[in-house]
């Protein structure tokens, strides 16, 4: 797919030629996604992706990290390559089947920077040695299970719901885990992400917190976060558990509160106010000369 596809599309370069034949090799010759055949190998997350500086200051990347290497690579058909580059509307996401494996392993390294203050993340031999301990994949397996998330039916109808499960299985890739999740949180913006089932869905919110959530990136950021914050110091200390049973208590006193009898009708009213009824005017018929020089002679005075 060409990388001038406009504002919406996170553009993917080109790799070398021997590190497109390894990602084949690793990969698959075919789509990783849906399996048709002569797909493109492309980035999972570009090095001019705006969020990235955000994930350096987290500690989630390395400086060093090549995202023009293999840990970095898919292949994918034109059509799910496209679909996966829609930044505002995607139609295609992968992550790691093993969510909580990152969660935990994040909880224990959150006690650890206590001390070193330095973060540590699973790569992808770590996150392929977990699975194979726990007999998740085979001792040859190419890395770690990946759930595949079709967002869209962008084949418009061709592919059967029978076809749309197989392709939805779990598959290994050899990859940076981290690249994936990337994109897997970009997700929990969209409409769509309602497709997903539940429990994945507040997985991949509470590995967000954790990574982000707690993270003082820099002095700015902090003071911006006190700022909006109602009660700074509190909230600080406040764990993703409690504001998310707190979000869960508003929603029950809102459901048991009755509406006032006149709801619906005030809910019908039409609108009255500064513009009147009809609110694309500004200056409408009924406006006179003295209530325009009201209103905007202060924009012409003298400074």
């Amino acid at each position: 797919m060409s990388s001038s596809q406009g504002p919406s599309i996170i553009s993917s370069g080109c790799f070398s030629e021997p590190t497109k034949l390894e990602t084949k090799r690793l990969a698959g010759k075919d789509c990783w996604a849906c399996g048709t055949t002569d797909p493109d190998i492309v980035h999972v997350v570009v090095k001019v992706d705006g969020q990235m500086p955000l994930w350096h200051e987290a500690g989630l990347f390395s400086p060093e990290f090549n995202f023009k290497s293999v840990a970095n690579a898919i292949p994918l058909c034109p059509t799910c390559h496209r679909q996966f580059d829609k930044a505002e509307d995607p139609g295609f996401v992968f992550f790691p089947s093993d969510l909580n494996f990152f969660i935990e392993f994040e909880l224990r390294d959150k006690v650890q920077r206590e001390n070193t203050n330095v973060r540590q993340v699973p790569n992808a031999v770590a996150y392929q040695n977990y699975q194979i301990s726990s007999k998740a994949i085979p001792s040859n397996a190419i890395g770690g299970l990946y759930t595949r998330v079709f967002l869209k039916d962008f084949w418009n109808g061709i592919v059967t719901q029978e076809n749309f499960r197989t392709i939805s299985t779990d598959k290994q890739w050899h990859g940076n885990p981290l690249t994936s999740l990337r994109r897997a949180f970009a997700i929990l913006g969209s409409p769509r992400v309602y497709i997903m089932d539940p429990e994945t869905r507040k997985q991949l919110d509470k590995l967000r917190y954790l990574y982000f959530g707690e993270t003082l990136l820099n002095p700015a950021d902090n003071v911006l976060r006190n700022i909006y914050r109602k009660d700074p110091v509190v909230a600080g200390k406040r764990s993703h558990t409690q504001e998310q049973e707190e979000y869960g208590q508003a929603g029950k006193k809102m459901k048991s509160e009755k509406m006032p009898n006149n709801a619906g009708t005030l809910a019908n009213a039409p609108c009255s106010g500064q513009y009147g009824t009809n609110s694309s005017w500004v200056l409408g018929p009924d406006s006179t000369s003295n209530k325009v020089i009201q209103l905007y002679s202060p924009l012409f005075a003298a400074v």
